[in-house]
């Protein structure tokens, strides 16, 4: 049973490649709206990924959140130097049989956040088709319909679609209501330096482990791509949600179909908007209890 005012959701990621999956985890453990009952990891080695994720709840003083391990796969875990050491036993039941015990227990009342390639998702749904219909809603970062990477204006295969097609086709196709937080949406997120600052500044917990991630990181200027999934589940209007069909082509490209409607797609990001909800959450939020 979902607690008056808060909305239970399950995390699933490719946490420790691109940093934009620690943001969103900092969001979420910085939203006391949020209750999230499990964490679970996909792609690139898995045990890397769920230690990353277990040291930064950890750091939100939130030890009792699973973390499973899912679908594995070759992408590199670049910010694993973070949480090496950090002493971590992640849940013993494979992640999609997770997200089939948590949503299936508690039909309607679990929002499933999805930020990384969807092997684990599809694998759930693989095991319980009926799981399409137990999820309140899945939000996901993904694909891009109208628009590419870099404000370009062509589409191309988003790296989260493209990195399993079949299991995004097969999570598209099952019915479940999806909100798609594609490159529409969030491409032009830059967590530009006088943010980063005001971040590095705060002295939570949580801020300083994004500060210490950034130092690992290959990169400078993080695109926060999967906080706006994060942020939808909290917000709606931070976007306009047009109601559509998507599908999944064999080439990973995310296109419109005539069929069902049973995706919400973002389009026209409130940018600032966005940036206050986050910078408000994660400055101030629930992990200055941590």
């Amino acid at each position: 049973m979902n607690h008056a005012g808060t909305k239970s959701i399950i995390f699933d990621t490719d946490i420790g490649s691109d940093i934009d999956d620690a943001y969103a985890l900092a969001l979420i453990l910085s939203s006391e709206e949020l209750r999230l009952e499990a964490v679970t990891v996909v792609s690139g080695d898995v045990h890397q990924r769920a230690q990353i994720a277990a040291k930064m709840l950890h750091l939100a003083g939130r030890d009792e959140v699973p973390v499973a391990l899912g679908v594995p796969g070759d992408k590199g875990v670049n910010q694993a130097p973070w949480a090496e050491g950090f002493d971590h036993e992640p849940d013993p039941r494979p992640a999609p049989e997770l997200l089939v015990e948590i949503i299936s227990a508690r039909p309607c009342e679990i929002t499933l956040v999805a930020v990384g390639p969807l092997s684990n998702v599809a694998a759930a749904l693989e095991l319980r088709p009926e799981l399409a219909q137990e999820v309140a809603e899945i939000v996901l970062m993904g694909g891009g319909v109208y628009t590419g990477y870099a404000r370009s204006l062509e589409p191309v295969p988003e790296y989260n679609i493209r990195a399993d097609v079949s299991a995004a086709q097969r999570v598209f196709e099952s019915g479940a209501p999806i909100v798609v937080a594609g490159l529409e949406a969030t491409a032009v997120l830059q967590l530009e330096r006088h943010r980063q600052e005001r971040m590095a500044a705060c002295g939570l917990p949580l801020t300083k482990a994004l500060t210490e991630l950034l130092e690992v990181w290959p990169n400078e200027t993080p695109t926060l791509f999967d906080p706006m999934a994060v942020a939808l589940a909290l917000d709606e209007t931070l976007c306009d949600l047009e109601p559509t069909c998507v599908r999944v082509d064999d080439e990973g490209l995310t296109v419109l179909c005539d069929d069902r409607r049973t995706c919400r797609l973002a389009l026209r990001p409130k940018v600032d908007r966005f940036f206050s909800l986050y910078m408000d959450k994660v400055l101030s939020g629930a992990a200055s209890a941590g």
